[in-house]
């Protein structure tokens, strides 16, 4: 009952992915108590995280004005490829993270930053960085903590993994061209930290595009330790949020 009791406490104010699911296994010897607990994970609707959403931690992220939504996204894209101008190479960048939802249509996804995945994209820095600027976003901010205005970061392998992909085109706009991983190395890569966002982002792109698990689970075999542990441990996601 002790157990019980402390799983009770903690299942009020748990608003993320990991600690739900950590809910989950601990309440599996309390039927009722886990019913209410895989009856959160479902509540995730294909277009988010609905629970965690309205935590306070939350709305304080996503109203935030330097949040932005696909729409206003695509405006400033477009503004960075008028600063551009005609003339030149492509500048091909491939975004991660909530790229593939903000611009798939998720209703009420939000971001602060677009995420450029350095191994697959091909840009001057220099003439980068100025359309950027131009267009009023930050470029690559690594040395502020809390960036006082939307921005474009510079991702390395590291802490992200996506694994081996061909990356798919989303848009061209003049010389700007943007891509995306596909879907099973977006999830594969949500699934190394699993936390609210990346579950709400996960169960749209299940809803959406219907990715393979066995081709999820090939793309985590390839990943480097610890990412490939960690992946593997919450592929156990993809069961509840497809069901």
């Amino acid at each position: 009952m002790m157990v019980l009791r402390k799983c009770r406490k903690r299942w009020q104010y748990a608003t993320s992915g990991t600690e739900v699911i950590s809910l989950f296994h601990l309440l599996q010897p309390f039927p009722r108590e886990e019913e209410l607990v895989a009856r959160r994970l479902r509540a995730i609707g294909p277009n988010g995280w609905t629970d965690s959403q309205n935590s306070p931690h939350s709305r304080a992220m996503d109203d935030s004005a330097n949040s932005l939504d696909g729409e206003q996204w695509m405006r400033l894209l477009e503004k960075v490829a008028i600063s551009l101008g005609t003339e030149g190479p492509a500048v091909r960048l491939c975004l991660i993270g909530s790229a593939a939802c903000l611009f798939g249509g998720m209703n009420g996804r939000t971001s602060r930053d677009l995420d450029v995945w350095r191994p697959a994209s091909d840009y001057d820095r220099l003439e980068l960085k100025t359309a950027i600027e131009d267009a009023g976003l930050l470029f690559d901010p690594k040395s502020i903590l809390e960036p006082d205005r939307a921005y474009l970061q510079i991702v390395e392998p590291g802490l992200t993994q996506l694994g081996v992909f061909e990356p798919v085109l989303i848009d061209r706009i003049g010389r700007l061209q943007i891509f995306r991983p596909p879907v099973e190395n977006l999830v594969a890569a949500k699934l190394i930290r699993a936390d609210a966002k990346d579950l709400g982002d996960i169960r749209f792109l299940l809803q959406v595009h219907r990715p393979a698990t066995e081709a999820i689970r090939t793309i985590i075999d390839t990943l480097p330790p610890p990412a490939r542990e960690r992946a593997l441990e919450n592929l156990v996601y993809l069961d509840i949020l497809q069901s």
